[in-house]
């Protein structure tokens, strides 16, 4: 009895439902912008977390005018969800990977970072399971999720002393500090 409890109890906090929630706009390719509300998927306890990994492949969103339009990565640009638990997202689709996803555009610089949601959506929430990415003069990257460090390393070789720091991985950055390393990256070229 006490199994089945627990099962149950289990099952029901992994429960998603869709909701009309967040608010926000979506860009189209001939940069048309659409203010809208979003169709996500949003946990049942908390209906201000949405899981990110449910837009990875189509949005679906209610325009200002009632419609319901539905679009896959080859129709937008961007489209940006706003008031979540965990902040605004941005989503950006890519030629470079035949526009079959959308992107979380996390930092925009010389080198952008971007987090590629997987599509299990019982993982633990909005934030776990994703691949990273980073584009850099036109290419787009994914981190080896086993040789992160080497990996992204490779991009930040032309500054050479922030390359020594992450690559030593003793004294100075760890792998779950790549965001930091970037952003300290374009701080250094942004002029």
């Amino acid at each position: 009895m006490k199994k089945t409890l627990l099962l149950f109890v289990l099952a029901l906090t992994s429960i998603n439902f869709y909701a009309q929630k967040f608010n926000g706009y979506v860009v189209t390719n001939v940069n048309d912008t659409i203010k809208c509300n979003f169709f996500v998927e949003t946990n049942l306890f908390n209906d201000s977390m949405f899981y990110a990994n449910s837009v990875r492949k189509k949005v679906k969103i209610l325009d200002e005018k009632g419609e319901k339009i539905s679009f896959e990565p080859s129709q937008l640009n961007s489209f940006i969800i706003k008031g979540t638990k965990f902040g605004d997202f941005k989503f950006v689709s890519f030629q470079e990977d035949g526009y079959n996803y959308f992107y979380h555009e996390v930092i925009k610089g010389r080198i952008s970072y971007y987090k590629l949601y997987k599509a299990d959506l019982y993982s633990g929430g909005p934030n776990s399971g994703f691949d990273v990415f980073v584009y850099k003069e036109n290419k787009f990257n994914k981190l080896a999720a086993f040789n992160q460090r080497k990996s992204l390393g490779e991009v930040i070789s032309d500054y050479p002393e922030l390359h020594q720091k992450w690559m030593d991985s003793n004294n100075f950055y760890k792998v779950y500090q790549r965001e930091e390393v970037v952003n300290i990256y374009n701080e250094h070229f942004k002029n």
